[in-house]
């Protein structure tokens, strides 16, 4: 077995320490073991008073059509499913998966020889990771419609300019941008997609909104899958162009219709797009 399977393994083993959600405890009339679970999520004293508050929550969505027919036809849900379904597939069509998985490949082809290509991979997880850390406070500190609209501008002009430095052979150029597309994204259109549909659905319609919103970016993680290799070889470097019309569609739409939900209650956001 190779020892990246270790943390597979390790992940099979630390999930049975997982708690269980309150939420489903409770919906599974499981009072006290959501009680239970509470305590070890919140580890405070106001675990009574927000047990009662999920007990209202449900009683109160129970009298109401959670299906997922009545939340893509309901007028009030419209703009925050089709919001949370663009962020999630903008993310995908971003292009950040094809820089992952064929970086290799693309520094191989624009001049850096095999141990540069290694440094080159290595750096752009490091630099990953840095950015993703640092999104933590950045999301809170900025707001999630900044980091998303801001980067995203700033990603079109860096996959103009990808397309350029491949086709000119520039490695080092190539390289610098994209460190620079990994950091733009890893600070708003990676962590918010997340984020974003349980800040602007109701507890009820939340389930839903996910699973839509997950299977619009798994949809588009497949799609770039199967296509990009061919696409890459009609177009060359080109191919980043298709990803930023993509993101421009995506910030069109982002735009006009995604409000700023930090700390906004959900009246204060569906008075948006009222």
């Amino acid at each position: 077995m190779s020892w990246i399977g270790l943390f597979s393994l390790a992940g099979c083993v630390l999930i049975w320490t997982l708690p269980e959600s309150p939420r489903w405890l409770v919906q599974d009339h499981q009072k006290d073991e959501a009680a239970r679970s509470l305590r070890m999520l919140r580890q405070n004293n106001l675990i009574e008073a927000e047990l009662d508050e999920i007990e209202r929550q449900e009683a109160t969505a129970i009298m109401q059509d959670k299906s997922l027919c009545s939340m893509c036809f309901s007028p009030r849900f419209r703009w925050p499913l089709l919001t949370s379904v663009a962020l999630n597939s903008v993310q995908q069509f971003s292009g950040i998966n094809s820089v992952f998985f064929y970086s290799s490949t693309t520094f191989s082809e624009i001049g850096f020889v095999e141990d540069k290509v290694y440094w080159g991979i290595l750096s752009t997880g490091i630099i990953n990771l840095i950015a993703t850390i640092g999104a933590l406070k950045l999301v809170e500190l900025f707001g999630r419609r900044s980091l998303i609209l801001y980067p995203l501008v700033m990603i079109i002009f860096v996959m103009i300019l990808l397309c350029v430095f491949i086709e000119m052979h520039k490695p080092i150029v190539v390289l610098s941008l994209t460190l620079v597309f990994i950091v733009l994204f890893a600070i708003g259109l990676g962590p918010i997609p997340y984020i974003y549909p349980n800040e602007v659905f109701t507890i009820d319609m939340r389930p839903a909104a996910l699973s839509i919103s997950m299977f619009a970016s798994w949809l588009c993680n497949t799609l770039i899958t199967l296509f990009f290799q061919t696409l890459r070889t009609v177009f060359q470097g080109f191919v980043f162009l298709i990803f930023c019309i993509c993101c421009s569609l995506a910030l069109c739409l982002l735009w006009f219709k995604m409000p700023e939900t930090k700390r906004k209650t959900l009246t204060e956001i569906e008075a948006f797009w009222q």
